[in-house]
């Protein structure tokens, strides 16, 4: 009842079941409906008739609301949709809440020298998925490179690999991990007191923790998996680096270079916060909808 009284849904994953039932019953009342799906290309395949009737559905939809480049594209060509109706939506982040810190005052409360030289990964541990293996061998390099600097790896997060992160992390100096949830203060305090925040991942939707770190003004280096240049650019304009996914050496060597340039750093650290502001904060994002549902609410006629 309170679904007939809209004038759209938004509805989130458009390659659910309930996606598809949704879709069906708004087409007799010519209720628009719009469809979410922020996680990238899917890691199942549905069975054969659930294809068939996902296609039917998903074409019979208002729009669907797409995070990263590689997910437009590939929704277009799966489902053969109107590119009209696939509207680029991004994942919001909050820019009153990530902001700049002082990276002083952040390094003494964590005990941190103020001339260490400082990376910082957070998000799910998730070994395979966030690449985890690749960021440790990867800061194994670059210990090895500077063996008489003092360098530290913060990384902060929880997940169901977290024995295979340890066991990864034997005899690697350096490293600081807050093995639990934390909270976004926690994270905070870790993004202003490194120099560059990093990322190794395999596969993303469009991953919400680098725009975190861009917001609080650092600096990243990211794997080029799915999303990550709508998020940092390809050519570096956006205060990031992107390396290949799966190689270590190339991720070593984007670390060194950037921890050799502080001023650098910093520049880009600018850089990036302002890439956020202008295109992942939260006025830009509702605009990105607005936009998404007046088109559909348009197609009504």
């Amino acid at each position: 009842r309170e679904l007939a009284r809209s004038d759209v849904v938004v509805l989130q994953e458009y390659e659910e079941p309930r996606s598809d039932l949704l879709a069906w019953w708004a087409l007799a009342r010519r209720l628009p409906v719009l469809a979410s799906f922020q996680g990238g290309i899917p890691p199942w395949r549905p069975a054969p008739v659930e294809e068939r009737v996902r296609r039917a559905s998903v074409r019979r939809l208002a729009g669907v609301l797409v995070g990263s480049s590689d997910e437009a594209d590939r929704v277009r060509s799966a489902y053969d949709l109107d590119p009209a109706r696939v509207h680029r939506v991004v994942n919001p982040v909050d820019t009153a809440v990530w902001v700049p810190r002082d990276r002083q005052t952040a390094r003494a409360r964590l005990g941190l020298s103020p001339t260490a030289r400082v990376v910082a990964w957070h998000g799910r541990v998730d070994v395979r998925r966030k690449g985890l293996d690749v960021l440790v061998e990867a800061w194994r390099q670059v210990c090895t490179a500077l063996p008489d600097a003092d360098l530290e790896l913060l990384l902060v997060g929880a997940g169901a690999d977290e024995p295979e992160l340890r066991d990864l992390l034997a005899g690697v100096r350096g490293v600081q991990w807050l093995a639990e949830y934390a909270s976004a203060d926690q994270v905070a305090e870790r993004l202003a007191a490194c120099d560059l925040w990093v990322s190794a991942s395999r596969h993303e939707g469009l991953a919400v923790a680098p725009l975190e770190a861009m917001a609080s003004g650092r600096a990243v280096v990211v794997s080029d998996a799915p999303g990550a240049r709508d998020v940092v650019g390809s050519t570096g304009e956006h205060g990031g680096t992107l390396v290949p996914c799966e190689s270590s050496e190339a991720l070593a060597t984007a670390v060194l270079d950037a921890l050799a340039d502080p001023e650098g750093l910093q520049g880009r650290g600018r850089a990036a916060r302002r890439r956020v502001e202008e295109a992942f904060s939260v006025p830009a994002v509702g605009r990105q909808l607005a936009a998404a549902v007046a088109a559909a609410c348009g197609d009504r006629g």
